[in-house]
C-alpha cells in the first residue's frame, strides 16, 4: 500500500532546485535521500512536510500518516546524547502508537 506519493514536484525558487520529482513509498518502507550539496534534499523534505510550498506539482498521502525527520538545523541540545536526539525525533510517533492502541 502506498502511504506518500509525490508528484512531478518542482521548486524553481529564482534558479530550477529540481523539478519532475515522483516517488512512492510502501508501507513500512524505509528510505534514503542521498545526493550532492545543494541538489535540494532538505528542500524536498520540508516540501513534504509542509514546510515549504512546491511551485509545481502534488503530494498525497495515508490519512493520519504521521512523518518523522531530524532537521538539518535543529540546535541540539548539549546535555542530550546523539541517539536522544534522534530518538526525540519519534517522540509524535510514539504518541499517535500509544493513541491508536
Amino acid at each position: 500500500m502506498i502511504i506518500l506519493q509525490v508528484q512531478d514536484i518542482a521548486r524553481f525558487n529564482g534558479e530550477n532546485i529540481f523539478s519532475g520529482v515522483n516517488l512512492n513509498i510502501q508501507e513500512k518502507s524505509r528510505i534514503a535521500l542521498v545526493g550532492q550539496n545543494g541538489a535540494g534534499k532538505s528542500t524536498l523534505v520540508k516540501i513534504i512536510m509542509g514546510e515549504m510550498a512546491a511551485d509545481e506539482g502534488q503530494i498525497s498521502e495515508k490519512k493520519n500518516l504521521t512523518i518523522g525527520y531530524l532537521a538539518q538545523d535543529t540546535g541540539l541540545d548539549s546535555n542530550k546524547t546523539i541517539y536522544d536526539e534522534m530518538e526525540s525525533v519519534f517522540n509524535s510517533l510514539k504518541e499517535t502508537e500509544q493513541k491508536n492502541s
